[in-house]
């Protein structure tokens, strides 16, 4: 922890403990690849039952699904596009993607999808906001609240995905190594990173009063958060009929969240 948790070097652990820098870094690489083999049971997709749709009013009483990692992938550039990493991920079958059942995409109220920002196609499985819509809190507030039924979706699209800020906010904190990696191998960089994810599961599941998890309760990342910006689209080769389903679907959303608003 005092590697991943404090961003000590090799040497840091050496003079702390009085042993050779040669043998922290072994033991360190023998911890970290036994982290990594329990991450799989940490690290679970999510629940692909039948579930109220996250865009209503309908609220879960329970807490503790919030703010998991359900799927990591390591190990791509720093500078890759996040829709060609998602997209490319999906596409390779080794990957086991847990995309959600096409069962449950075809109705409102019994939905399950993943909520991407707007550098994303709204394809079937991933729900994005409207282009050229408002989505700044802040703005929506000035102007005493959403206008149509494009930015009241688009709210509370951006207020769910305000969970993915406040579980980042988290995890960087709580392990400053992965905003200062030292310049170990690709490979032990990609198995921190897992194990950082695996570990902040493992915390949120069994640490409720965590300080960490109540502070980002209401946390907003001015640095990552997209919520007010209009991303640039990455279109990939996908089908007509494909990006039809889901635009319906939105559509449908859409219009059911303005005219329950509206009751």
């Amino acid at each position: 922890m005092k590697v991943v948790g404090h961003s000590w070097t090799t040497r840091d652990g050496a003079e702390r403990f009085q042993h050779s820098t040669a043998t922290i870094s072994k033991y360190f690489g023998i911890v970290l690849k036994a982290v990594n083999k329990i991450a799989v049971r940490l690290i679970k997709p999510p629940d692909m039952g039948v579930v109220p749709n996250p865009l209503s009013r309908t609220k879960s009483k329970n807490n503790t699904k919030y703010m998991l990692f359900t799927y990591v992938i390591a190990g791509w550039e720093g500078t890759a596009n996040d829709a060609r990493i998602l997209m490319e991920t999906i596409a390779n079958p080794d990957n086991d993607f847990p995309m959600p059942p096409k069962g449950m995409i075809s109705t409102f109220h019994s939905c399950k999808y993943y909520l991407v920002d707007s550098g994303f196609q709204n394809i079937p499985g991933f729900l994005a906001p409207f282009r050229g819509a408002t989505r700044h809190f802040q703005e929506m507030r000035r102007r005493g609240g959403p206008r149509g039924r494009k930015e009241l979706f688009n709210f509370r699209h951006s207020s769910l995905r305000n969970v993915i800020e406040r579980c980042f906010g988290v995890l960087k904190a709580r392990f400053p190594i992965l905003k200062f990696m030292r310049s170990y191998s690709l490979r032990k960089q990609t198995s921190i990173v897992i194990a950082c994810c695996a570990l902040h599961n493992f915390i949120k599941i069994h640490a409720e009063d965590d300080k960490l998890f109540h502070e980002y309760e209401n946390y907003e990342d001015e640095e990552g958060s997209t919520s007010g910006v209009e991303l640039p689209l990455t279109e990939f080769n996908v089908s007509y009929a494909a990006t039809r389903e889901m635009t319906e679907k939105r559509d449908a959303i859409a219009n059911q969240l303005w005219s329950d608003n509206h009751v």
